[in-house]
């Protein structure tokens, strides 16, 4: 709860003899407010609602204002004059400065270093097997979890070299296609590309896979300018068995 907030409480009403108390109205009420323990005086209405089933108590809904201030809230609810009784009569309740809401909007800042970044905040390693046609997709999250809206990324180049860039590198410039607001990333490496052949080493070296590196960029807004990394990590290049 925030201060200002509008809350609402609900209390049965009922005679001394057991019967609904009807057609009672705030006056009809005795309200007692406090804010960390110094009366306060909440603004509130009432409804009358229904009987409760067993026939034995009348609803009443009470829209009470909280006060401007944070703190410790108690309410207390009885009858103004008379014998009949209610319940529950008492609440209690901590208003905040903040709610939930607006604490999650604080804590889900970006987790790339900077917060102009949009950029990948962790790797996504990929599996390629060598010498085949190997189709990829992923789907790029912001830092909040939900899909990152890729409407008006262009010119998308997936790049792969080697950890210290003294191997074949690897640009694939067509045929990745964007989902949009979906943020789904889809491309496909061909048989023949020209980074397979770092597995044959390995191969020769006795190795069942070599770990390359890659990322896959695109521009801002059609701005060559704003070159934004949407995914990157490691690839794990795998051996192969058949011939291509």
């Amino acid at each position: 709860m925030r201060p200002g907030d509008i809350i609402y409480l609900v209390a049965l009403r009922q005679t001394s003899a057991a019967a609904p108390s009807t057609g009672k109205l705030i006056a009809d009420f005795g309200f007692d407010s406090y804010l960390d323990g110094v009366v306060n005086a909440f603004t509130k209405t009432v409804t009358e609602g229904a009987t409760t089933a067993d026939g034995l108590w009348r609803a009443y809904k009470f829209a009470v204002t909280l006060p401007a201030a944070a703190g410790r809230v108690h309410i207390r609810i009885t009858p103004a004059s008379g014998t009949d009784i209610v319940s529950p009569s008492e609440w209690e309740g901590e208003v905040e400065a903040n709610d939930l809401d607006s604490i999650y909007a604080v804590s889900a800042v970006p987790v790339a270093s900077a917060s102009v970044s949009i950029g990948p905040s962790v790797d996504t390693p990929i599996t390629l097997d060598a010498y085949r046609l190997n189709d990829c997709s992923a789907t790029r999250l912001d830092q909040t979890g939900a899909a990152f809206n890729l409407t008006g990324y262009t010119n998308a180049r997936f790049s792969v070299w080697t950890r210290d860039h003294t191997g074949t590198r690897y640009t694939l410039s067509s045929g990745i296609t964007f989902g949009g607001v979906l943020g789904t990333i889809v491309w496909s490496v061909p048989e023949d590309a020209s980074f397979y052949t770092e597995i044959d080493a390995a191969i020769t070296a006795s190795q069942d896979f070599v770990t390359l590196y890659y990322d896959l960029v695109a521009d801002q807004g059609g701005l060559a300018a704003k070159t934004v990394p949407l995914l990157k990590g490691t690839i794990t290049l795998r051996r192969f068995e058949a011939a291509a």
